[in-house]
């Protein structure tokens, strides 16, 4: 019996595995970067050297190194805009198994394939999955040190705690927000664990002590920076990224009055809802205070490994008997909920296959762009577009007859709604060896094909 339901379970991850992946990859390979995606892309080039691969993250990224080595030594098998883009369905569909690990201790069965499910659904993960960023990956490893945090509870000896040591030194490391994850640790510890605090207490001391100590050159040059994107406004309060998290307000709203409602039902000897709940009340104490106090970071994707956390306490809801009759519906609303928006992404980047669409190749299939050097070298590194027509570097376009000047025109991705953002001249050509022989706007392109006068 018991072996019968662990080959089930196995059989369903690995779907749930294989649908996620599909769920993931479906359209991702069609979207070009936005601004930030290039930075990934400029970064992580493995033909330049370790100094200038350095320089370039200094000056560029806020985020830490680790995730663009990672970055960096995966493209040395291929260098292009959809490895790095693979890296992040990759990282977003082995989130899924890791959910499931980590749901496996604390539900059973039913619940257990519940909540993973809402992993595989989760709009949010599949949105993100689509951007060459670190935020996919941060699920990933949240969900790691997670794992190896209850395995230390389970099993509280020097070994685990060394190997906690090590992932939560990496884990913070690999990305500053994840301090609240090592708090909520400490914090628990205190609360549930007592005979264990001063040992805990004095790992953490040392966990933080070395980070500083490695990191004290990245800490000096980003605490410095006292403004950013996210600045805090009074509609965070009424949704708490629940809009983003679950991708629209409705459903966003109904998953936020589940979750108050679960808070009413948590039983005293329920640790495990105890410590998702505190991780995320942590997090948004500590995203709150940092946003008044330092800078703005008031951005769901900062802390989207709050997700399954998230789930978990909802899962949590719906074992109890007078709301499990409820299950289906909300599965069934879950689904309809990730089809209708899969392709509503929260930044709208254009499609390549749009773009070709609206390209007479039979004139000519050479095109430059003028976009500055990320975007020259994320054109240039992109395979999926190269395949179908050819990229010129702007430098070599006089040795061309016919080209296509390709522009980002007032693209909704930088702009949104907007227009005036945007310089009217940028996508103006005026070489004089050239002559103008069309000019086309679409959606988010300008398009004008030169001749070359030669």
């Amino acid at each position: 019996m018991f072996k019968f339901i662990k080959i089930r379970n196995q059989t369903i991850i690995i779907i749930f595995t294989l649908l996620g992946l599909i769920l993931r990859s479906i359209y991702n390979f069609d979207l070009i970067y936005w601004g930030d995606e290039t930075f990934t892309l400029y970064i992580t080039d493995p033909n330049i050297s370790l100094r200038e691969f350095i320089n370039r993250h200094k000056d560029i990224d806020d985020n830490p190194i680790i995730y663009f080595l990672i970055i960096r030594l995966l493209n040395f098998f291929n260098y292009s805009a959809e490895m790095v883009r693979l890296s992040s369905i990759l990282f977003s569909t082995l989130t899924i198994p890791l959910s499931y690990i980590f749901f496996k201790n604390f539900f059973k069965d039913n619940s257990l394939i519940f909540a993973t499910f809402l992993i595989t659904f989760n709009i949010f993960l599949i949105w993100q999955s689509t951007e060459a960023r670190i935020a996919s990956s941060l699920v990933f490893f949240c969900l790691i040190n997670l794992i190896f945090f209850f395995t230390f509870l389970k099993k509280i000896n020097r070994k685990n705690l060394f190997i906690l040591f090590l992932i939560n030194l990496f884990t913070i490391s690999y990305y500053p927000f994840f301090l609240t994850l090592i708090i909520t640790q400490i914090i628990f510890i205190f609360l549930y664990k007592k005979k264990i605090f001063n040992l805990f207490a004095f790992s953490t001391f040392f966990t933080i002590l070395i980070y500083v100590i490695i990191n004290y050159d990245y800490i000096l040059l980003k605490s410095s920076k006292i403004s950013h994107i996210g600045i805090i406004e009074v509609k965070f309060f009424f949704n708490f990224f629940f809009k983003s998290f679950f991708g629209s307000v409705i459903f966003g709203s109904l998953n936020l009055i589940i979750i108050i409602l679960s808070l009413l039902l948590i039983k005293k000897e329920d640790l495990f809802v105890k410590f998702n709940l505190l991780l995320i009340i942590t997090t948004y104490i500590f995203l709150i205070t940092y946003s008044i106090l330092k800078a703005g970071i008031i951005v769901p994707r900062y802390f989207i490994f709050l997700i399954p956390n998230i789930i978990a306490l909802i899962t949590n809801f719906f074992k109890y008997k007078k709301f499990t009759k409820y299950k289906i519906i909300y599965l069934l609303l879950t689904i309809i909920n990730s089809i209708y928006l899969l392709k509503q992404y929260q930044i709208q980047r254009p499609s390549i296959n749009y773009l070709i669409n609206n390209l007479d190749t039979k004139i000519t299939k050479n095109y430059f762009v003028d976009e500055g050097k990320l975007y020259e070298n994320y054109f240039q590194n992109n395979k999926y577009l190269n395949t179908q027509i050819n990229f010129v570097r702007k430098d070599n376009i006089y040795n061309y007859d016919k080209l296509f000047f390709i522009c980002l025109n007032h693209p909704r991705m930088h702009v949104g709604n907007d227009k005036n953002i945007q310089n009217n001249d940028k996508c103006s050509f005026k070489d004089k060896k050239f002559q103008i022989i069309k000019e086309i706007s679409i959606e988010d392109f300008k398009i004008i094909l030169i001749q070359n006068l030669k």
